[in-house]
């Protein structure tokens, strides 16, 4: 079991919100560039959800931050949830939503924050990179898939 990083305090999981943004029969992950608790991998664009913020405003704000697309969410309520024990000691709870570009044409990944972000790239679920996030990993043991 992973040991929770602790401040002197009862440690708390952050709440995130990502996006499975489908474009065809493709889904969007940026390649991290070496983060603090997972190394460098792939990830769904997504964020920690902000003071009196929606999660749907989080997804919509942290993928147009991240990676200058716009998108519609199409699920009301989360298509999954997972509950992700982190190396480092973190504990991330992340609501995950399906959604799509809009306006359908503008699609193409910007790389808006080189610090964080190597690149943004389209995948088939069944061509996925091999270095993937927890949450990423998590969501897939699921058996879930986004297009169905």
């Amino acid at each position: 079991m992973v040991k929770p990083k602790t401040t002197g305090r009862n440690p708390r999981p952050r709440i995130d919100v990502a996006l499975i943004v489908m474009h065809e029969d493709r889904i969007l992950l940026g390649e991290k560039r070496k983060s603090k608790s997972q190394g460098r991998c792939w990830d769904f664009p997504g964020g920690a959800i902000e003071y009196g913020e929606s999660p749907h405003t989080t997804g919509l704000r942290e993928t147009y931050e991240e990676s200058g697309i716009r998108v519609r969410i199409i699920d009301e309520e989360p298509y999954s949830v997972t509950s992700d024990m982190i190396e480092s000691g973190k504990h991330e709870i992340t609501q995950i939503y399906r959604a799509i570009p809009e306006p359908i044409e503008k699609y193409h990944p910007k790389l808006r924050e080189p610090d964080k972000f190597h690149q943004w790239a389209y995948f088939p679920l069944e061509e996925l990179p091999s270095k993937l996030s927890t949450g990423v990993k998590n969501f897939l043991k699921k058996g879930y898939n986004p297009f169905e």
